[in-house]
């Protein structure tokens, strides 16, 4: 019920307010803001972090995807900036790199200097180096979570290793190292990308990298199921995918998309959740620099079988800081996924203690007990709660 009148208050409040100007603008902007979060956290708990320059240095931020819960999450490391932020699959824990102040990951470490991988819990705790020398792969990736406890990264002699957060121990994943950067292999170990596209081959046998020609673009990355990659195709987009037995193609969203928000769709920085459901990047006001432009962070419904968005951006940073390279966690769905052909009736019993239940259809209310039989006759996306 409370879902329900949130959605009518908001619609009846655009009516009231559409000729209005100053405070009332900004009132309705904030109620259409807390609705859309709302309804992307209705798929599930969960939250965003990213990198945020937005105090003078280069810290994880995080925020709830109910929009609460904004603050920095690093600690307020002397010297060092923190990079390429990937949460676990469980979403208890976060991997970075901590950079001496003055570097970053477009280039080499300098000389004489260390980058150490890092973890630390996603509520702030627990801090600790992983590894004592890391690197990026040329742009800000930096590991790879195969399951909770064991990761790929790239030490800082540029050789790719498997490596256990708990005992620590490694595993040599390339045979030779790079001299300034690295690859990072996908959890299924059938592809390495650096900071270009080319979805190059794995060979586990020679323990190299079998190179091909690259799409043109940067910041590639795999789904963690292993099956896709994606990346930025150009200058402010498109954000595209690739499936990586087939090398078929396609975009996700385009440069410019109308379902963004006007002046602010010239697009960077993808990844896609652990569950395939969520995709998040960031965006800019048609400003290029990927550390003084005005980027801020968005997240959007996706279809994990398919890479492609079910829903519009929602926007989650605000600051005029440069906010950039985002991951996202969302739990996973208790009902499992469902797929049919419309009309299409869907029956659920699962095993709920004592009590009175509501199902609910995308926030709607559409019965009571212990079990849900409910056909939905026209094709889309939905939730059930």
């Amino acid at each position: 019920m409370i879902r329900i009148s949130l959605r009518q208050a908001a619609s009846i409040l655009a009516l009231i307010c559409a000729g209005l100007v100053g405070s009332a603008q900004e009132k309705l902007s904030e109620a259409g803001r807390k609705l859309a979060w709302q309804t992307l956290a209705e798929r599930g708990d969960g939250f965003v972090i990213w990198e945020s320059n937005r105090t003078g240095n280069w810290r994880l931020w995080r925020r709830n995807l109910d929009g609460s819960g904004l603050r920095q999450l690093s600690p307020n490391e002397k010297g060092r900036d923190h990079f390429c932020p990937h949460i676990s699959p469980d979403g208890e824990n976060v991997v970075y790199l901590s950079y001496p102040q003055g570097s970053h990951t477009y280039q080499a470490i300098p000389k004489g200097k260390t980058c150490p991988l890092r973890l630390i819990t996603t509520d702030g705790t627990g801090d600790r180096v992983l590894a004592d020398s890391a690197r990026g792969y040329f742009e800000d990736r930096g590991a790879v979570w195969l399951d909770n406890e064991e990761l790929i990264y790239i030490d800082g002699s540029g050789v790719t290793r498997q490596l256990n957060v708990a005992s620590g121990k490694t595993t040599r994943l390339t045979k030779q190292g790079h001299k300034e950067y690295g690859f990072l292999l996908n959890r299924t170990k059938s592809h390495g990308v650096q900071g270009t596209p080319a979805f190059s081959v794995y060979d586990r046998k020679t323990q190299s990298i079998l190179p091909r020609k690259g799409h043109g673009g940067c910041q590639p990355y795999f789904s963690h199921d292993g099956v896709w990659g994606f990346w930025t195709g150009g200058g402010g987009g498109p954000l595209k995918r690739i499936h990586l037995a087939t090398g078929k193609t396609g975009n996700i969203i385009e440069k410019h998309d109308r379902r963004m928000p006007r002046g602010r769709a010239y697009l960077y920085f993808p990844m896609l959740s652990r569950c395939g459901r969520l995709f998040a990047f960031a965006a800019s006001p048609d400003q290029h620099d990927h550390f003084k432009a005005d980027y801020d962070i968005f997240i959007a419904a996706s279809d994990p079988k398919t890479l492609e968005l079910v829903g519009k951006p929602v926007r989650y940073s605000f600051d005029r800081g440069c906010d950039r390279f985002p991951d996202v966690y969302l739990t996973g769905l208790a009902l499992r996924r469902h797929r049919g052909e419309a009309p299409y009736t869907l029956t659920l019993s699962p095993d709920l203690p004592a009590g009175t239940w509501e199902w609910h259809v995308d926030g709607r209310v559409v019965t009571q007990g212990r079990t849900l039989t409910h056909t939905f006759a026209k094709p889309g996306s939905f939730t059930v709660t």
